[in-house]
């Protein structure tokens, strides 16, 4: 499929709003915690693996979503066909995700590179987002996907979306 094609197929599809991923991402986050908290070692590893295969289990009653994109009717689509992602697709893009969560599985040396690396990869990964068009962060470039929303219309409202941009225009400047 050529650029044209692409893009006929995705217009009139509306792109999620970065707010509405970020809600959908801490969403998802704090499920990763609380498997780690609740299983311990066992916990951490599955909440790491859950990091990196979320939007892309094949599970019918998910089908393109994490358990916070479900909730925030959101969907992770490959832009050549439209159709949701697989759990292959999902390992790319979360990629820098995966990177912070393994980090918080490893005690003391863990947490401070997860500080240290984690916390900038994840302000770089909302950058790209705010920055790109079509609000693709990193991992949706290295995975080749678009985050839509499910419903028409199921967005933030303008205010929080507008104290976002704003807080990370005051980080860059």
């Amino acid at each position: 499929m050529n650029n044209d094609e692409q893009l006929n197929l995705l217009q009139g599809i509306q792109v999620a709003s970065p707010a509405t991923r970020l809600m959908a991402k801490f969403t998802d986050l704090l499920f990763v915690l609380a498997i780690g908290i609740v299983g311990g070692p066992i916990g951490a590893l599955v909440g790491f693996v859950y990091s990196l295969v979320a939007d892309g289990m094949g599970f019918e009653f998910l089908d393109g979503q994490s358990l916070g994109k479900k909730i925030f009717k959101l969907r992770v689509i490959a832009p050549q066909t439209g159709r949701p992602i697989r759990w292959r697709r999902s390992v790319f893009r979360n990629t820098p995700v995966g990177v912070a969560t393994f980090f918080a599985m490893i005690p003391v040396w863990g947490h401070i590179f997860l500080i240290f690396i984690g916390f900038f990869l994840m302000i770089f990964e909302v950058y790209m987002m705010l920055k790109n068009a079509r609000h693709r962060r990193f991992g949706d470039l290295l995975g080749d996907t678009e985050v839509i929303n499910v419903a028409q219309g199921v967005t933030l409202p303008h205010e929080v979306e507008e104290l976002i941009r704003k807080f990370f225009a005051r980080l860059r400047s």
